[in-house]
């Protein structure tokens, strides 16, 4: 097929991928005991392997999304991180790599999709390498009574953000009011 590369069968890889499967994961690292709650590593520095994971990588020719993947990747790294917020922070970045892109309005809708894309690959599918991640950065151990109520309070605090943000995302957009015209009696 001429004029089709690598990326043309990404996009269509993940089209279909996502009108098959629509996951609604809740992605949160717990300790394997109901004693214990991950807190970060001493010493632990977070690492980026740019965009991509599990031997996959994607470079756009055309847009560097690099610096977006690092930050990422970077934020699943950081113990305790909420993975909705990491791929939000990821989205919002991949979108302002293609506002600022210079070129024509192909071009930029061109990289609005291979950025809405790489989101949803990372919020559908990036599950296992966030809990990869969170597992090198968090020590699991029994904490303070005030430790336990300050880890379930933020768990809360993310998880209601989370579920609010998908709410919002599935409620249809209204469209601009119509006026009506009042009738002269």
């Amino acid at each position: 097929m001429a004029g089709w590369n690598r990326y043309n069968f990404l996009q269509l890889f993940l089209a279909s991928s996502l009108l098959l499967i629509s996951v609604e994961c809740r992605c949160y690292y717990n300790c394997g005991t109901k004693n214990e709650i991950p807190f970060p590593k001493e010493g632990h520095v977070p690492v980026s392997n740019g965009c991509g994971s599990y031997g996959f990588s994607f470079k756009h020719e055309d847009f560097d999304f690099e610096p977006c993947c690092d930050v990422h990747d970077e934020c699943f790294d950081y113990c305790n991180k909420s993975k909705w917020r990491c791929d939000e922070a990821f989205k919002t970045c991949l979108m302002d790599v293609c506002d600022r892109a210079v070129g024509t309005a192909k071009q930029r809708e061109e990289c609005r999709t291979s950025a809405e894309m790489m989101h949803q690959m990372s919020a559908n599918f990036g599950c296992p390498a966030f809990l990869s991640s969170q597992e090198l950065a968090c020590e699991c151990r029994s904490p303070t009574d005030e430790e336990r109520e300050e880890f379930r309070a933020e768990r809360r605090k993310q998880r209601k953000e989370e579920t609010s943000s998908r709410k919002r995302a599935k409620k249809p957009k209204k469209g601009p009011k119509r006026r009506t015209r009042k009738s002269k009696v």
